[in-house]
């Protein structure tokens, strides 16, 4: 097999996962089944499938589906340079970005409430 078809097979099945995972997202909303967490972790998934998806079309532009060609990301992804997702600061990278913690942390010498 050429590694165009393996390429277009690997996209293909990112596809296909991305929206079994969308789909799932929104039976999860609306089921309300501990949404907000679970929710988040599946546009995790999604983020990561992207990334992938990107790093073939940067090997393969011919694999960029047509209706993505003529915007932003299209443009990117022809341009040859690294994708950075909107809010992630490159420093931090494989941190998380602006999630975490809703209260700050105790620091160890400040103990009283």
């Amino acid at each position: 097999m050429r590694r165009r078809s393996r390429l277009e097979a690997i996209d293909r099945d990112l596809t296909k996962a991305a929206r079994l995972l969308d789909s799932a997202a929104g039976k999860l909303r609306d089921a309300n089944s501990r949404a907000g967490r679970n929710i988040l972790r599946i546009a995790e998934a999604l983020a990561h499938i992207s990334d992938v998806q990107f790093e073939i079309y940067a090997a393969q532009p011919g694999l960029l589906p047509k209706e993505l060609v003529a915007t932003r990301f299209g443009a990117r992804v022809l341009s040859n340079r690294p994708l950075e997702r909107a809010g992630m600061n490159s420093q931090r990278h494989g941190r998380r970005g602006r999630a975490g913690r809703s209260t700050p942390r105790r620091s160890a010498d400040n103990s009283d409430p």
